[in-house]
Order: C-alpha cells, then sequence, then structure tokens
C-alpha cells in the first residue's frame, strides 16, 4: 500500500509539470474585429470635426475631414483625418475626432486587470503643412471616454507629429486600471489637431489602423495593480516618451533673469506623482548648466508653472536664443529616467 501511495505521487507530480500552462487570459476593446482592424468599413467608428482661433469664421480655418479608405497596415482599410489649408486660411487650429462604438467594459474575464494597454497602427503625410511655417505643428492623442459621467481617460497623451512615416506599430501606452470602471460603458476616442499659422496651400493626412485596448490579467510581473505602487507607468521606456512627447513643453521662455516652464504630470501616473528637476545647460547635450536646478512635484493629472533662475553669465545669452538644451530627469515612484532634449525660447 505505502508502494501504490509512492507511486502515486510520483505520477501527480509527473502530470502536473508536464500538463500545458494555460496562456494568461486577455479580453480585447472594442469588442468586435472590424471594430478594430476596419476591414471593409470605419467599423461602427463616428467622427466629428471643430475649428477655432483667429480663422473663425469656419470659411477662414484649415478644412478637416475624416474618412475610410482602402489599404491601411494590414491592407483591408484604414479610417484617416486629411487637413486642407489655402491661401485664405487664417491662423487658428483645426480639430478632426474619431469615437468607436460604445462598449461596456468589463476588465479582464469581469475582474479589475492587472495591465491595460492601447494599441495602433499609424500613417502620417504631415510635411506639405508643417513646412508652410515653423509656427506649423500637427499632433494627436487618444482617450478613453465614460459614456455616463464623459470623463476621459489619457490612453496616449498629446504627442506631437514632426514627420511623415509610412505604416507604423506606435509603442503601446499603459492605462492605470484604477481609473477604469467595471461595467461602464466606454468609447475610445482618437483627436487628430493642425495649428496653422500661415495661408498656403497645403494637404495632409494621419491615417489609423488597428485600434486595440488589451486587458490582461494581474501576474505579479506588471501592470497597475501591483507594479510601481498601482501607478499606470512601470517602465524606463514608457517614462522617458512620455518625457518627451508631454511632461517637458515643446517651448519655454525666457521672462528677465528666469526660464520659465509649464510641466505636467499625466494622468496615468496615478495613484503617484511626478517629481520633476528641471535645468538649463550651456550650450549641447553634454554641456555644463546654466541655470539653478528647479525640484517639484506635480500630481497625477495636473500642470505647474516653473520659474528657474538662470545664471548671470547666461542671461544674455538665453535672452537672444531661439533654442537651448535642458537636462529633466523624472520619477514616478520607482521607476526613475533622465532626458535631454532641445526645447524652442520665446
Amino acid at each position: 500500500m505505502h508502494l501504490k501511495k509512492m507511486l502515486g505521487a510520483v505520477i501527480a507530480s509527473a502530470l502536473l509539470f508536464t500538463m500545458p500552462v494555460p496562456s494568461a487570459h486577455a479580453d480585447t476593446y472594442a469588442p468586435d474585429a472590424v471594430n478594430q482592424d476596419f476591414a471593409g468599413s470605419q467599423g461602427g467608428w463616428t467622427s466629428s470635426t471643430a475649428s477655432d482661433g483667429l480663422c473663425l469664421p469656419v470659411l477662414l480655418c484649415p478644412v478637416v475631414s475624416n474618412g475610410w479608405s482602402a489599404g491601411g497596415a494590414d491592407g483591408n482599410g484604414y479610417i484617416q483625418t486629411s487637413f486642407t489649408t489655402l491661401l485664405t486660411t487664417g491662423a487658428g487650429f483645426s480639430t478632426g475626432m474619431w469615437e468607436s462604438p460604445s462598449f461596456a467594459y468589463n476588465g479582464n474575464a469581469g475582474k479589475v486587470p492587472g495591465a491595460v494597454r492601447l494599441d495602433l497602427n499609424m500613417m502620417t503625410d504631415v510635411t506639405p503643412l508643417l513646412v508652410a511655417s515653423l509656427l506649423n505643428s500637427a499632433s494627436y492623442r487618444v482617450d478613453l471616454v465614460d459614456q455616463a459621467t464623459s470623463t476621459a481617460v489619457e490612453a496616449t497623451p498629446t504627442t506631437p507629429i514632426t514627420s511623415d512615416h509610412g505604416w507604423t506599430a506606435v509603442q503601446s501606452a499603459s492605462v492605470n486600471p484604477a481609473l477604469l470602471q467595471l461595467g461602464h460603458q466606454y468609447k475610445i476616442r482618437i483627436t487628430t489637431t493642425l495649428t496653422s499659422a500661415v495661408a498656403a496651400v497645403a494637404n495632409g493626412s494621419v491615417g489609423y489602423d488597428n485600434v486595440r485596448l488589451t486587458t490582461e490579467a494581474a501576474n505579479g510581473n506588471g501592470g497597475g495593480n501591483g507594479a510601481n505602487g498601482g501607478s499606470g507607468i512601470t517602465d524606463i521606456k514608457q517614462l522617458r516618451k512620455l518625457v518627451k512627447t508631454y511632461i517637458l513643453p515643446g517651448t519655454m521662455k525666457v521672462q528677465g533673469r528666469f526660464l520659465k516652464a509649464r510641466l505636467r504630470c499625466p494622468a496615468i501616473a496615478s495613484p503617484r506623482a511626478c517629481q520633476i528637476q528641471l535645468q538649463g545647460l550651456q550650450k549641447g547635450r553634454f554641456s555644463k548648466p546654466a541655470t539653478a536646478r528647479k525640484v517639484v512635484k506635480i500630481k497625477a493629472g495636473k500642470q505647474r508653472t516653473v520659474k528657474i533662475r538662470i545664471k548671470p553669465a547666461y542671461v544674455a545669452k538665453y535672452s537672444k536664443s531661439k533654442k537651448i538644451w535642458v537636462k529633466c530627469i523624472v520619477r514616478v515612484g520607482k521607476v526613475r529616467v533622465a532626458v535631454r532634449q532641445p526645447v524652442k525660447l520665446k
């Protein structure tokens, strides 16, 4: 009998290690494939346009249109936002918005997920619009909009579009699961904006394909529930991109002996805050400091304008410069990154 028990235990152990381990469960939204890959149609997505600025009335603003087109990242269709500027175009901006069909957010199999990420493919053709003036700019962002409260949860921060490229996979954007409510209806909203400052004849467009929100169960290796104190920012690569495209402004201002900058902490950092160190440099990427060092702590989803004292020897140089290099160190919980990049001065 004892031998049989031992044999049974050995067999049970063998089965435990030889049986296939089920893969982690993942849910995707919007729920139907055509809502994500736009095969043959715009997949139930709706669109709208808006204009504002000195170009009003609308006839003087950049013309914006939304539509479905054949082709795309996988050849079966995609949605796009197109812009046209004319010789009569005034200074202002135009926005094209796409919204997915409403879907019930059930997390991951009805439970709060360990990780939520947004993926999409993107194609840009905006150079003719941007070369018309250095003041022209284009950007996009993605939000998850709660249909009950109209609350927008940032999935991808406002990101500048600075050059043209064919279809590429945009780096996954992490969304803090704590900001999404189980059982609520949501829509994915993509916003593309063109800011135009000079009257010129030009056309451009931005295409989107394979837009997919994916939830995964907690596994102890990442995600919003356990990694980095619940923050949606969980790795250095993700934080570095946010510093370059969102936390640091594209332009700063010299005001007398001070450098002024508006710093932002993305909502995805919640419940953590952003600790930001900022310092202006003398000349290039690895040059010595030309300003004092400013250290601030900003809550997730908030912004703050800071003033940094310029060293006396560099006040005149900064006041005449059109661009400077800055060093920025950002810490969100346990994730820390240092970024050096140029910014425009105004």
